[in-house]
Formats: C-alpha cells, sequence, structure tokens
C-alpha cells in the first residue's frame, strides 16, 4: 500500500506540474481520502478462482469527468467515490475541464496509478478509440458515463447514464405542451422564436436538442423560427452564443429554449434577461433540473417553466458497481446502462427529487408518504411460446417478484399466435390488470395492444422482442441487446472455427446453418451478427445457408433438414440461430443426416438446451452457448410495473440484461441454481 500511495503521489505531483506550466490553472487531479479497509463481499462460494479477482488493499476506480464545476457531475463523481468506497475499494476522481487532450493524458494517468477500472465522461467523444486502446492494452475495464463513445474497432464502448433520444423527446414535449397551453401561438400580436442550445460536436447532446426540436415545431412552431445556440456545455458559453441571435431578432416577442443541460438553459435565459425580456415571455425547459430547481425553491421569477429531472447520483453509483462487478466478479459490463427521468416544475420537483439534490437546490426534502400498494394490485405477464425454458423461466420469475411485492400476478401463454396475443392482453385488461409485460408472438401487433393499454390506462411493457405503439414510437422494453448477443455468438463460433483448422484443411468444407427467424428484428439482429462474423473469420458467404423458423426445435428441424440433404458436399458445420432450440433442432437434422458431433460446431443462444448434453456427458454439437436468464427479465419486469404503477416511475427506454459465454468447463460456474436444476432434467 505505501509502494502504491508513493506512486500515486508521484503521478499526482507530476500532473500539478504540467497543468500550473501549461494553464497556470488549479491541479486538475482530485484523489480522494483512501477508502477505509473494509473486507471485500465475500465471492460466491461456487466460483472458479481463477475467473475472479478479489477485491484488496489496492482496488482503485477512477472517475473522470469532463465539467468538474457542473452540479450533475459534482453529485455524479461524489456518489461514484461513495460507492467504490463502499465496496472496499479505494476511489479517484478527476477533472478533463472540458480538454480533450487532457481527458487522454487522465486516462493514461490513471492507469499508471494502478487503477483497475475506469469510469469517464469525454470531453470529445474522438477521443473514445485512443483510451479504448490504452485501457485494453492495460487490461483496465473502461465504461462510459453519459457521453457515448467507441473503441478503436468502432465498437460502442459499455455506456452508463441515460437514454438521449427519450430525454428530448420528454424536454420537447414539456415545451410543446407549455407552448400550446400559453396560447402564443393563436396570438396575431406575438411572434415565437425557440432557442436550441446546443453542443454540435457530441453525438448525445444532438439526439437530445434534435428530438427537442422535432417535438416543438410538431406542436406549430415555423421551423425557421427555431435558432441554433452552439455551446461548449457551459453556462457562459451558452450566455455569449445566445446575445447577438436575440439581438439580431428584435420582432420575437416570445421564446421557448430548451438544450443539452440546465447549464445551456440557465446561461441562455439570462442573455434573454440582458436584453429585457420578462420570465412572463419565456417558456424554458431545463435538462437536470438543478439550476431550474433554485430558482423554484428561492420562489424567484424565472423563465425555467420545467425541467427533466436527472440525477448524477444514479450514474455514479451504477458506474462504481458496474465496474466492480466486472474486475472482483468477471461480469462483463452491459452495453446500455439506463437511468430513471422525471419531468419537473416548481409545484411537484420537491416530491420527485432526492434529498441530495433537493439540498443542492436550497431546500429541504418534502416529506412524502409511503406509496402503499392496492389491495388488487394485478400484474400479467404474456409469452409467446410456454414450453420454451427461458419463458418458464421469465414467467415464474415474474409471478415470484410480483407476489414479492404485495401483487397478485397471472401468466399467460400465446402459443406463438398473433391473435391470441392480442386477445390475452384484451383478456389481461378486463381481469383488471395494472400492469402487462408481454413477449408477443409477433411484432406487428405492437401499435394494437399498445392502443388498448394506453385506453385502458395499463401500463404495458415489452419483454424480449422490441415493439411500437400506435405512434411508432418504442414500448419500454426488458430483455437483452440482440445486436450484442449475436455479436458474442458469433465471435464464439468464429473463434472454435479458427481453433479446429477446418478452413485450412483441404479435404473439409464448411458450411453454416444460421436459423433465423426472420420476421422477428430481434432475432435479425442476433443473426445478422452471428453470420457477419463467420464470415470475417473466413467462410465464403455463399457457404452461409438461412434456416427459417417459428422459434420451436421441431421447425429448425423440419427446416434444416432439406438444406443438409441439398448440400452432402458439406463435410464440416457451423449452426447458430435466435435461440438454443434453434440450434437444438438443427443439430437433430444433421444428427439424423448421419453427421458427428466432431463436425458440427453449435453456439447456441440460450444455453438451456446445450447445458443439459454438458450435464448428462453427451457427446453433442453443442461447442458453446450464450447464457441468458429468464429469470433477470421476469424478476425485472415485475419490479419495473411496481415501481411504475404503484410509486409513479416511467419505465427506462431499455433496461438490458447481462449474457455470458459458456461451455461444458465452465458452466456451472456461470449459471444460476434454477438454471442449473434445469440443466439436469
Amino acid at each position: 500500500m505505501k509502494r502504491f500511495m508513493y506512486i500515486l503521489s508521484l503521478l499526482i505531483i507530476g500532473s500539478m506540474i504540467l497543468v500550473a506550466c501549461g494553464s497556470g490553472e488549479e491541479p486538475v487531479l482530485e484523489p480522494t481520502e483512501p477508502a477505509a479497509q473494509e473486507e471485500a463481499p465475500a465471492a460466491e462460494e461456487e466460483a472458479p478462482a481463477e475467473e475472479e479477482v478479489m477485491a484488496d488493499e489496492e482496488l482503485t476506480f477512477v472517475a473522470i469527468n469532463k465539467s468538474a464545476d457542473q452540479q450533475y457531475f459534482i453529485d455524479l463523481q461524489n456518489s461514484f467515490v461513495e460507492t467504490a468506497e463502499g465496496l472496499g475499494a479505494q476511489a479517484l476522481k478527476f477533472d478533463a475541464k472540458l480538454d480533450p487532450s487532457l481527458g487522454v493524458s487522465l486516462v493514461n494517468d490513471a492507469i499508471s496509478a494502478g487503477a483497475k477500472g475506469i469510469a469517464i465522461t469525454v470531453p470529445d467523444q474522438t477521443i473514445g478509440p485512443a483510451i479504448a486502446q490504452a485501457a485494453r492494452d492495460a487490461g483496465v475495464v473502461l465504461i462510459a458515463t453519459d457521453d457515448g463513445i467507441v473503441d478503436e474497432n468502432g465498437d460502442p464502448v459499455p455506456f452508463v447514464g441515460f437514454d438521449g433520444k427519450d430525454m428530448g423527446k420528454k424536454v420537447g414535449e414539456a415545451a410543446a405542451a407549455l407552448l400550446t397551453e400559453s396560447g402564443w401561438l393563436d396570438d396575431a400580436a406575438k411572434k415565437v422564436g425557440v432557442l436550441s442550445v446546443e453542443v454540435q460536436t457530441l453525438s448525445v447532446c444532438n439526439d437530445r436538442t434534435d428530438n427537442e426540436k422535432a417535438a416543438v415545431i410538431a406542436a406549430g412552431v415555423p421551423e425557421d423560427q427555431v435558432y441554433p445556440v452552439p455551446y461548449t456545455g457551459e453556462a457562459l458559453s451558452a450566455q455569449d452564443a445566445a446575445g447577438p441571435i436575440i439581438t439580431a431578432n428584435p420582432d420575437v416577442t416570445n421564446w421557448i429554449v430548451f438544450g443539452c443541460n440546465d447549464e445551456g438553459v440557465l446561461g441562455t435565459l439570462n442573455a434573454l434577461a440582458t436584453a429585457g425580456y420578462s420570465p412572463d415571455d419565456i417558456i424554458g425547459v431545463g435538462l437536470g433540473a438543478y439550476e431550474a430547481c433554485k430558482f423554484w425553491a428561492a420562489e424567484q421569477p424565472s423563465g425555467f417553466k420545467a425541467g427533466l429531472f436527472i440525477s448524477g447520483l444514479d450514474v455514479g453509483n451504477t458506474a462504481a458497481n458496474v465496474l466492480y462487478e466486472a474486475v472482483v466478479n468477471g461480469v462483463e459490463p452491459p452495453p446500455n446502462s439506463f437511468a430513471p427521468t422525471s419531468i419537473v416544475d416548481s409545484s411537484n420537483y420537491e416530491s420527485v427529487m432526492d434529498a441530495i439534490s433537493l439540498a443542492n437546490c436550497g431546500t429541504e426534502p418534502a416529506e412524502v408518504p409511503a406509496a402503499e400498494a392496492p389491495d388488487e394490485l394485478l400484474f400479467v405477464a404474456i409469452n409467446k411460446s410456454a414450453d420454451q425454458q427461458y419463458f418458464i423461466d421469465l414467467q415464474n420469475s415474474f409471478v415470484e417478484t410480483a407476489e414479492g411485492l404485495g401483487a397478485q400476478a397471472l401468466k399467460f401463454d400465446a402459443k406463438l399466435d398473433p391473435s391470441l396475443g392480442v386477445s390475452l392482453v384484451n383478456d389481461a385488461i378486463s381481469a383488471g390488470a395494472k400492469g402487462i409485460a408481454i413477449t408477443v408472438p409477433d411484432q406487428t401487433i405492437g401499435p394494437a395492444i399498445a392502443q388498448a393499454a394506453r385506453d385502458a390506462g395499463v401500463v404495458l411493457i415489452a419483454t424480449d422482442d422490441g415493439i411500437v405503439d400506435e405512434n411508432g414510437d418504442p414500448v419500454p422494453f426488458v430483455g437483452f441487446d440482440g445486436k450484442d448477443m449475436g455479436k458474442k455468438v458469433g465471435e464464439a463460433a468464429a473463434a472454435l472455427l479458427t481453433e479446429s483448422g477446418w478452413l485450412d484443411d483441404a479435404a473439409k468444407k464448411v458450411g453454416v446453418l444460421s436459423v433465423e427467424v426472420q420476421t422477428l428484428s430481434v432475432c435479425n439482429d442476433r443473426t445478422d451478427n452471428e453470420k457477419a462474423a463467420v464470415i470475417a473469420a473466413g467462410v465464403p458467404e455463399d457457404q452461409v445457408y438461412p434456416v427459417p423458423y417459428t422459434g420451436e426445435a421441431l421447425s429448425a428441424q423440419d427446416a434444416a433438414g432439406p438444406i443438409i440433404t441439398a448440400n452432402p458436399d458439406v463435410t464440416s458445420w457451423i449452426v447458430f440461430g435466435c435461440n438454443d432450440e434453434g440450434a437444438l433442432g438443427t443439430l437433430n437434422a444433421l444428427a439424423t443426416a448421419g453427421y458427428s458431433p466432431d463436425d458440427i460446431i453449435g453456439v447456441g443462444l440460450g444455453a438451456y438446451e446445450a447445458c443439459k448434453f454438458w450435464a448428462a456427458e453427451q457427446p453433442s454439437g453443442f461447442k458453446a452457448g450464450l447464457f441468458i436468464s429468464g429469470l433477470d427479465v421476469g424478476n425485472t419486469a415485475a419490479n419495473v410495473l411496481y415501481d411504475a404503477v404503484v410509486n409513479g416511475v416511467e419505465p427506462q427506454a431499455n433496461s438490458f440484461a447481462p449474457t455470458t459465454i459458456v461451455d461444458a468447463d465452465n458452466y456451472t460456474d456461470v449459471m444460476d441454481e434454477i438454471s442449473l436444476a434445469n440443466c439436469s432434467q
């Protein structure tokens, strides 16, 4: 420990000298006090030692933000440090001061200081490949907070933060509603202008402001009366940029203001005040609400009429936990971890915002009575195929979780019949369901069931297969990231293929059977990425054969048979698909055709069928599988519905569950007890 702190001290001193020489500013490194040496949480008893890194006194995590003078990032980093230290790690927080070069340097400094995990909100997304490469080369886990980045291969770095498009949509809809309520557009004496405060070099900000602008234009504001205000993300920058635009448009009597964050709106409101506009002539909707609430707490007239509350506390806490799970327990970070958001205004912010955020506003938290579940609270889970183990696990977990929360729970089976799926939603509504989680038998029924649920005031979420509502907007989703799943399965198949040497053996011809539900976009996401990986590994594209099926093993077996028969010159087969059933049915067809398991590389998706062969120590074409747990999805779905119905928490756009590649050697260490019990059936 002394040696570590000595090295860290040298790094801090060196950084202070560099910064002092470069700009005369204060040092940017802000090491926290070392964490109390707590005992790390015990690993699960059965976990393999070689796959775990036990937390010890030199476990260090680092949070790097892009602007430490913004309240949101102060909250994020403080929460990160508190959470990491609570897990027995040390934590450091660095400030990149909106300088991309400094951001890269701080990542290298963190690596040199012995960091095992780094969470960064980049000052510029273009540095993503460089810092991802540096982290990968050093064996350090890297996650992006708030602003997404890609690595040196163009692949997204795991992300913790918010859904930018959804945030922009909420802010824009709030502004549009306030505008409509104001009557300004119907008043011939008024001309409405919109100041859209934008960090135009940052995609996550463009996601926000593009959707904000779309909403007010849809509400009736002419597009040529929407004025972009380019800024750096800071209030003073927004104020400086907005001033000339306001001056150039003296005929605008009333302004709408929104942006990428609260600072952008605050700076623009200051510019409007300087130009002589009254708060009554302004509708400002913040994004963050941590600046807006200060005016509300002080009961001071302001252009801030509403704001989207986002909590840096949630992001910091989640980021620290994701890094800890990755480093200590070997859990791969999910592609996206989205935090919830809520529109607030002066009338409700005290009941929505947390105690720390309210303290920053300058007000005491309001007394909010604890929510109580209604006496007849009913939730319903509808699956598309109740004879698949994954859906059995999902529904059982859903029911158990819902009942544990004091609700009643029912589970229905749509039997892969779209018409029955629609009927079951209506049945659930008629039965008094307050929330419904559905894995649709066909995505085309999405608009109809979403409309039915909305008309009945019932919360609807989609599990596993995404759907859109009657307006074309995605229904909140709980499940897995299909593209990431396909990439993992494809890469596993490609690695096994390379290891086999089949492509280098002139006596062998390799074929690929890609088992596809071609009418289901979430399945296409999987199989498209699976095929891309094996083609990249060297399989000719014309030797990849699609096997269309319904999602069931027998359907895959029937569809694969004629394709196998039509290609007798193929000596060795790769098999993957949308789920384990697809791979299983195809392996059965290959066995019927006389192929040996030694001539097959099958990679399942689910691993709940693959593991049965491994548990029985039975030769099989299943060489690996991507483990996904219906238990995780069912549990999350029930909690999301409960929070929505009882606590008024709007469901997140996406709630993604983790996935892991397993094989005969490691499945017993990775899979949960219930899944392992199913493997032995």
